[in-house]
C-alpha cells in the first residue's frame, strides 16, 4: 500500500509542476481578455492574421478592416501591454474587433519580449512595423 501512495504522490506532483508551468505568465487580466475576445460580436470588419512586418517569427500583427467606405477609416494601431515581458496578439482580438466595428482599421501587433531581447529591441520591432505600414499603405488599403 505505501508503494501505490508513493506512486500517486510522485504523480500528483509532476501534475502540478506541469500545472505551475504551462500557467506560469497566467495573469489575472488575462482571462478577462479571453473572455472579451468570447464576447465580442464577430461582424461588421474582416481580419487578416499573421502578417509579416519583418523576417522574426514574432514581427507579426493582425489587421482587422472595419467595413465602412474607404475613405472614412482612420488606422489605429495597438500595442498590447505586459511591460514588454509577456502577452501576445491573440489576447487583444477585442480590441481590433470593438474599433473596426466603429470604423476604424485596427493593427494588433506582436513585438519580441524581454528578458531575452533587450532594451530597445521592442521599440525597433515598432518602428519597423510603423514603416511597413507606411510603405504598404496601398496594397493594405489603410
Amino acid at each position: 500500500m505505501n508503494h501505490k501512495v508513493g506512486q500517486f504522490k510522485t504523480q500528483l506532483s509532476q501534475r502540478i509542476l506541469q500545472f505551475q508551468q504551462h500557467y506560469q505568465d497566467f495573469r489575472l487580466y488575462d482571462f478577462g481578455s479571453y473572455a472579451l475576445n468570447r464576447l465580442t460580436p464577430k461582424q461588421g470588419y474582416m481580419v487578416e492574421t499573421q502578417l509579416a512586418y519583418g523576417l522574426k517569427s514574432r514581427q507579426r500583427f493582425d489587421l482587422f478592416r472595419s467595413q465602412q467606405p474607404l475613405p472614412h477609416r482612420p488606422l489605429i494601431v495597438f500595442v498590447h501591454g505586459g511591460a514588454w515581458l509577456h502577452g501576445d496578439k491573440k489576447d487583444y482580438q477585442f480590441i481590433g474587433e470593438a474599433f473596426a466595428k466603429e470604423g476604424y482599421d485596427v493593427v494588433v501587433m506582436n513585438y519580441h519580449l524581454a528578458p531575452q531581447h533587450i532594451f530597445p529591441t521592442y521599440i525597433h520591432d515598432l518602428h519597423l512595423l510603423l514603416n511597413h505600414l507606411q510603405q504598404s499603405a496601398g496594397q493594405l488599403q489603410i
